[in-house]
């Protein structure tokens, strides 16, 4: 996204950023001339406490905006200029270029992890201040000590030599559009991705086999969800039921399209099914939609000869670019 701010703090900037959406600014040289058209820097505000020398400490005064060396001097301070990971354009043939040229997944990622360790620092400083308040005021802490927070270089794990951020800061499905085979009115395909990760029933999407038979029949029943945006080669972490994967013969298959058609979606990845752990793969592809899949054929111990019974309590899909 390309900003021409007029202002010398807007919202959208840290909103944007937050996201990990890419910017590109006027350079340093030209910025002032945008920053400068705002009413905040209208010499009617200008003034400061009694006592109070300005001039002291900074040598131009931050509503001069007739002097070119004041507003160079203060558009210096702005966010724009001295948050990372932001790109500068000169012209707009440089800014096409740009555009083109530019490892858009590198900066996204990079701006991402930036903006978690800035709420890490925030949330580490506000718990600290309320601890220390509710110390004064003499409030019950439960006798243990205030709580603290770990340094943000914690908060990450090294992974294939990239930082990765934390599993909030990358879910794509969570609470998403979503849909499947026919299900059971206790079992709707948005329990799956509730944010819910309980795996006793009643918690989970259901396959209703009876009403599949009514219509046709199915030997294979699948869910699927629309991603909050492009995916490639996302991390899927998937909980199952505590009981009874020999309803889809302990075997699920996981696929990436670009529509809520199963059959023209590409298989990324299978998860083996034993237990009630909570397993995890990556699906090596590229799509806007999720798919788990339980077939009637491919996997082992079926509880009904070429019928798979897709029951999934929570799936995860989370971003690794």
């Amino acid at each position: 996204v390309a900003i021409f701010p007029y202002a010398f703090s807007q919202f959208w900037f840290y909103e944007l950023y937050a996201m990990g959406v890419p910017l590109y600014m006027p350079t340093r040289q030209t910025l002032p001339l945008y920053v400068n058209q705002d009413y905040a820097v209208c010499p009617d505000f200008e003034g400061h406490r009694p006592g109070h020398a300005p001039f002291a400490v900074h040598p131009h005064s931050p509503f001069d905006s007739d002097d070119w060396d004041a507003m160079t001097y203060w558009t210096s301070f702005t966010d724009y200029l001295v948050t990372p990971h932001i790109s500068y354009f000169a012209s707009i043939p440089a800014l096409l270029l740009l555009l083109e040229t530019a490892d858009h997944r590198k900066i996204s990622r990079e701006m991402r992890r930036v903006h978690a360790e800035r709420v890490g620092e925030a949330t580490g400083y506000w718990i600290s201040v309320l601890s220390q308040v509710a110390s004064i005021r003499g409030l019950p802490q439960g006798g243990a000590a205030p709580p603290t927070t770990p340094p943000m270089a914690t908060v990450f794990r090294e992974a294939s030599g990239e930082a990765t951020l934390p599993d909030e800061l990358r879910d794509l499905s969570t609470r998403r559009p979503c849909g499947g085979s026919v299900s059971r009115t206790d079992g709707s395909p948005r329990k799956a991705n509730d944010g819910d990760t309980d795996q006793q029933h009643p918690s989970e999407y259901h396959f209703d086999l009876d009403r599949a038979d009514e219509s046709g029949g199915a030997s294979s029943s699948h869910w699927w969800v629309q991603l909050r945006r492009m995916a490639a080669y996302p991390e899927v972490k998937l909980w199952p039921r505590n009981c009874c994967p020999e309803a889809f013969g302990h075997r699920l298959w996981l696929l990436l399209g670009n529509s809520s058609k199963v059959r023209e979606a590409t298989e990324c990845a299978s998860l083996e099914v034993t237990s009630d752990a909570m397993l995890s793969a990556i699906c090596e592809g590229v799509g806007t939609h999720f798919f788990v899949e339980a077939r009637g054929r491919g996997g082992w111990g079926y509880q009904d000869e070429n019928v798979a019974v897709l029951m999934l309590p929570e799936v995860r899909v989370l971003s690794r670019d």
